[in-house]
């Protein structure tokens, strides 16, 4: 390229930037204009893990992520994952709307597939300091009330955790048929005591019947510490089925005769006139 060729290619490209840069600040700062409209369509249908508990239908956080409502006191806590159903940005809020969902299929190391509902929308307010510049800022902002990164998919299966509960990591060397290991002397827990769970309304009324799937921490004491539903079947039902194995008593696993915390399978059968389990 001679060099008389330089002076015209960087002219044109000076008037490219100035025809460009007008365009920015219309995107960046119309609450009512572009902006929402980028963030509706990027959001709307995807699939959110919060990371708060799920205490009450109406969340409300400030722009650093700190909820603005405390939630009831109770021996567990709810968490997981909603579906954008609606996006609201207005001056002062952000506003995300959905139900809590489960799954219909999931593999360990897999993301979930088939979101179910599992009943009512979730309306989840962030109070704004001051209007978005960006959708940078608005993905900032977000990503301190929901898991935004690459692996945030692995936050979205709906449990429940015990007060208090610390994530002691649950012995791996159990059999996928839940049997002893003889190498390291390892046995699985048992249930000793079962509550029945019961219909809820939607599904009674409906005569609605299914099984919902889950992976239960059991703790040293023998006590449910995290249940987390790997299968569910919506119509409130997979609530009640954690509802009724928190109150489940178990004889801990143990290793060389020590007790120990470990995850196991367990399904809750929903029958109209028949055995739950």
């Amino acid at each position: 390229m001679k060099n008389a060729e330089f002076p015209a290619l960087l002219t044109k490209s000076m008037m490219v930037l100035l025809l460009v840069l007008p365009a920015i600040p219309a995107v960046a700062i119309s609450d009512d204009g572009n902006l929402k409209n980028l963030l509706k369509e990027q959001y709307r249908k995807q699939i959110l893990a919060l990371r708060s508990p799920l205490q009450k239908e109406d969340l409300e956080f400030d722009s650093d992520g700190k909820p603005l409502k405390a939630g009831p006191e109770g021996a567990w806590t709810i968490h997981g994952a909603i579906q954008v159903e609606k996006f609201s940005l207005e001056p002062g809020k952000l506003s995300l709307e959905g139900p809590w969902v489960g799954f219909e299929s999931y593999k360990p190391n897999q993301m979930p597939s088939k979101p179910i509902p599992l009943g009512k929308p979730i309306k989840v307010e962030i109070r704004l300091e001051h209007a978005l510049a960006s959708v940078q800022e608005a993905e900032t902002i977000l990503n301190r009330v929901f898991f935004l990164g690459r692996d945030a998919w692995e936050h979205w299966l709906p449990e429940c955790r015990r007060s208090g509960f610390m994530d002691e990591a649950p012995v791996t060397t159990l059999g996928s048929d839940g049997k002893s290991n003889d190498q390291d002397k390892t046995t699985p827990p048992v249930v000793t005591y079962m509550s029945d769970p019961e219909f809820s309304d939607e599904a009674r009324a409906a005569r609605f019947q299914g099984t919902v799937v889950m992976d239960v921490i059991i703790d040293k004491s023998g006590s449910a510490s995290k249940i987390t539903v790997t299968r569910a079947i919506g119509m409130g039902l997979d609530l009640k089925a954690m509802e009724s194995v928190s109150h489940w008593k178990f004889q801990p696993a143990t290793r060389k005769g020590q007790p120990i915390a470990a995850k196991a399978s367990m399904e809750v059968s929903f029958r109209m006139g028949g055995s739950p389990y």
